[in-house]
């Protein structure tokens, strides 16, 4: 969930959409540091939008485009 929500909040962030993406960084903000690393760098480590195995998603969700990742960086820096 808080992967979905990291992303989530990047899109606001890339969108100008500063109210929307505080009101998610808040209910992110009970992680701790650790835990926001971990999941920065899982995210990011994410290179394949298509999901490797054959299922009826098809779609990696938690594969980040290349323009909105240095807006979960962003992101998860204000989390710190």
């Amino acid at each position: 969930m808080a992967k979905a929500q990291a992303i989530l909040g990047s899109y606001f962030v890339m969108t100008d959409r500063a109210a929307a993406a505080a009101q998610v960084r808040e209910r992110l903000r009970q992680l701790d540091a650790e835990k926001v690393e971990r999941l920065g760098a899982e995210l990011l480590a994410v290179r394949r939008e298509k999901y490797w195995e054959v299922n009826e998603r098809r779609m990696n969700m938690e594969y980040v485009p290349d323009a909105q990742r240095e807006r979960l960086r962003e992101f998860l820096r204000a989390l710190r």
